[in-house]
């Protein structure tokens, strides 16, 4: 799937649906040039996606706190 359609994805899934109306989903490179979306939403939260393989790279909450663990060992 192409990154176009994967953003127009989330802008459809996220124009259906009021809570994720105002979700802000931003494509972007990542560690070693590799392409990553971007979510963030209003009240401060967010989370980092890696297109190649789907791998979550992050979760923070809305006080800023990373909540998804990721090992010292861990390389991309």
């Amino acid at each position: 799937m192409s990154n176009e359609k994967v953003l127009s994805s989330a802008s459809a899934s996220a124009s259906a649906s009021a809570p994720l109306a105002s979700t802000h989903a931003e494509l972007c490179k990542g560690i070693n040039g590799l392409d990553k979306v971007v979510l963030r939403d209003p009240r401060g939260s967010s989370a980092e996606v890696y297109l190649y393989g789907a791998h979550v790279t992050s979760w923070k909450n809305d006080h800023g706190e990373e909540l998804l663990f990721v090992s010292s060992k861990w390389k991309l």
